[in-house]
């Protein structure tokens, strides 16, 4: 489906998550998007952002939070095929200031059955690494990742994607890379299945604060999963689509212990409307596993509305 990306129109976006090692994420935004002709797009995006986890020498919950703003910027070469794309934003913190957002991409989709990117991104690392210490420790988060997807055959896809990522700050740098593969077969219109790998590693150990560490910093994390996909459509517009990721993982830490295996679980799914004036998306989403008893959930809610009836591409 080749629609505008950047959905136009006036709207606005909530989201939370929250896991079991106190980590929380809770984020409340405004956004515009519109089409400026000759294949360009533009969006702004503006809220306010909450981040939660246990603070280093406290032992307790406590809060960051403060203002973000992004302004994003996309052409596309040859319409629905080579796409390149820059935002460049800035979020403030209520006790660590300032700190500025990039990323970039390029897309090409003319390539056959497939299509192949570049994504790039540099921000405070609290999302990547699920630790509020991203403040504390004025951890900033530099990622390259390349990916491919494509129908090798009629009735099968695959995908695959490569990152590594440079975490710099008042701790020692180290460097995590991590990669996805997985096809999926049909079985009907609405459902598919598939085998899926992914793995990511730490090449240096995380800092610790007294007893706890900053961050989850396994030697290995190897997963292997049987997903199951469905969709459906309803009343014109609506659809629903679900998810569900029963696996295995292999995992390495770095406390001299022999590597284990633990289960994992990923469910997630929710209901979408796609019409002329406007959109809606609720994904909800919960997992189970890393390292045993890790747990995580979470939802994200879109609205948009178009007071103007134009399309994307299409």
């Amino acid at each position: 489906e080749m629609r505008n990306r950047v959905n136009p129109g006036l709207g606005v976006h909530l989201h939370a998550r929250q896991d079991s090692d106190d980590f929380g994420l809770f984020e409340v935004a405004g956004r515009g998007a519109l089409m400026t002709g000759a294949g360009w797009e533009m969006a702004a995006r503006s809220g306010v952002r909450r981040v939660e986890g246990i603070r280093p020498g406290l032992g307790l919950v406590s809060s960051e939070s403060g203002p973000f703003g992004e302004l994003e910027l996309n052409r596309w070469w040859r319409e629905g095929t080579i796409r390149g794309g820059v935002t460049l934003g800035v979020e403030d913190s209520r006790d660590f200031g300032a700190s500025p957002v990039f990323r970039g991409s390029l897309e090409a989709r003319e390539l056959g059955d497939w299509s192949l990117g570049l994504e790039m991104r540099r921000e405070r690392a609290y999302a990547f690494l699920s630790a509020i210490e991203a403040y504390d420790y004025a951890i900033q988060a530099d990622q390259v990742a390349v990916f491919t997807s494509g129908r090798p055959a009629r009735r099968w896809s695959a995908g695959a994607r490569i990152e590594a990522t440079r975490f710099t700050g008042d701790t020692p740098s180290t460097l995590r890379i991590g990669g996805l593969a997985a096809v999926y077969r049909d079985l009907a219109p609405w459902a598919r299945v598939g085998v899926s790998t992914r793995a990511l590693a730490f090449t240096d150990p995380a800092p610790f604060t007294g007893d706890r560490r900053v961050y989850w910093d396994p030697e290995l994390f190897w997963v292997q999963e049987l997903p199951v996909e469905v969709r459906f459509g309803g009343l014109e517009g609506w659809s629903f689509q679900a998810r569900l990721s029963p696996g295995i993982g292999r995992i390495q830490e770095r406390d001299g212990t022999e590597p284990y295996w633990s289960r994992q679980l990923g469910l997630e799914g929710g209901p979408r409307y796609q019409g002329d004036r406007g959109s809606l998306q609720l994904s909800l989403f919960t997992t189970r596993g890393r390292e045993g008893g890790y747990r995580a959930s979470g939802a994200t809610l879109g609205v948009t509305l178009r007071p103007w009836a134009r399309e994307g591409f299409e």
